[in-house]
């Protein structure tokens, strides 16, 4: 279907999609190329040495390269092979890409959700799977903070947890071990567009130097704040000033009432960034 072309240190390779992952994965190491499938971006890349050419015969095939971004990698690319050259609607599956504006692996892939487990109606978790586990316990882990990042963002930070990350680094303060409760304080990071989170603890450093994957962590913060963070406080009586022409008076909440819109409307006029999630509380 198509065509990958390797070019690796003076060395070339050409590989057909589809391909049974396992040989795919074998044929690189033979090659010297130890990074695996997923970790090879369509697009050339300096930093790995790896120069990478997509060509086809097919009609197909031609519209899914066109259609590719740099963040897609060989391995979704021959998942998606896998599942698109074997389709008996080829010319309809080409008619609904051609008629949508997906520029990446993934919008094909919506397009042709019932064809793909992950955005089928069933569930599916990533989660890592222990072989004859000898029990199955946890340790408490408080949320100090969570901070959403887009799916590219996220996948370079948990495929790569060993590497500095400035967000972790920020947050060193917050994340620390508590004996007199047992508990982990830690910061949840997760994908705002699929879901996943990771949960980590640097101890002290500037990378995820403990960590577990969750998956829908995004949905279980998100439940937890629905039900845990409506308290309404107020911390003091608000006082109301008028000025016109130069002069300030302090009016009654009665007489402020008639003002409300107007005072709506500024606030709404005035809002920071800031005070998106949090309203002038942040303050």
């Amino acid at each position: 279907m198509i065509h990958v072309n390797i070019r690796y240190k003076d060395k070339e390779m050409t590989v057909e999609f589809p391909k049974n992952n396992c040989e795919l994965a074998a044929e690189l190491k033979r090659f010297g190329i130890e990074a695996s499938p997923d970790k090879l971006k369509l697009r050339s890349n300096a930093s790995n040495q790896c120069l990478i050419g997509l060509y086809t015969n097919d009609p197909l095939g031609d519209v899914i390269i066109e259609r590719l971004c740099d963040n897609d990698n060989l391995s979704e690319l021959n998942m998606l092979c896998g599942v698109l050259d074997s389709a008996t609607d080829r010319d309809n599956v080409m008619r609904t890409i051609l008629d949508s504006d997906v520029r990446c692996i993934n919008g094909i892939k919506r397009l042709f959700a019932d064809r793909f487990i992950e955005f089928s109606d069933k569930l599916v978790l990533n989660t890592r799977l222990e072989r004859k586990p000898t029990e199955l316990t946890g340790k408490g882990c408080v949320i100090e903070k969570a901070v959403p990042f887009n799916h590219t963002k996220f996948l370079s930070i948990a495929n790569a947890p060993l590497n500095d990350e400035p967000i972790i680094a920020e947050n060193r303060e917050n994340m620390y071990f508590d004996s007199s409760d047992n508990m982990y304080h830690c910061l949840l990071i997760y994908d705002r567009d699929y879901g996943d989170g990771i949960v980590v603890n640097s101890g002290g450093s500037n990378y995820a130097r403990y960590a577990q994957y969750v998956p829908q962590a995004k949905i279980i913060y998100e439940q937890y704040r629905s039900s845990h963070l409506n308290e309404l406080k107020l911390y003091c009586p608000l006082s109301i000033v008028s000025f016109e022409n130069g002069l300030s008076e302090e009016i009654t909440a009665y007489r402020a009432a008639f003002y409300c819109n107007d005072i709506r409307k500024a606030l709404r006029e005035s809002d920071l960034p800031a005070e998106k999630e949090r309203g002038l509380m942040h303050w």
